[in-house]
């Protein structure tokens, strides 16, 4: 691991090789200065019955990971909405993937505004669903 002084020196330098191939130092310093954080949330707790489930910004996160445990006997969606302010609980939107009938991840590498959990034909499990991803701030 570098220190510190090695860290800033190293930075130095790319500026300086940055400045003598005509690359702007604005926009650069733009990109490097970008945020980046992470987004956590919980879409489903302990689900034990069919549900709607409720729609959660995901607004400039991507790519978009989601965990959903604990399917015994249950069908879940992820569904997704590109619009501007949140859907109806009972408006659905657009399916991302397939059904889920056991335990599994999904992966949305496209941005979206909106997503949630829809619990269909439940029977049995008690159902989880765990997002995570990076949310850019420029």
């Amino acid at each position: 691991m570098r220190s510190l002084s090695q860290q800033v020196q190293a930075g130095r330098r790319s500026r300086r090789e940055l400045a003598k191939g005509g690359t702007s130092l604005q926009a650069v310093a733009t990109l490097a200065f970008s945020v980046r954080r992470v987004w956590e949330q919980q879409l489903l707790t302990a689900q034990a019955a069919n549900t709607n489930g409720v729609w959660a910004s995901v607004d400039r996160v991507f790519p978009l990971v989601l965990q959903v445990s604990g399917i015994t006997d249950a069908t879940v969606q992820v569904r997704v909405s590109a619009q501007p302010t949140s859907p109806a609980a009972a408006d659905h939107q657009v399916q991302a993937g397939l059904d889920m009938t056991a335990d599994g991840l999904v992966t949305l590498e496209y941005p979206v505004r909106w997503v949630k959990c829809l619990v269909t034909g439940y029977v049995a499990g008690t159902i989880n669903a765990y997002g995570w991803g990076l949310r850019t701030f420029a």
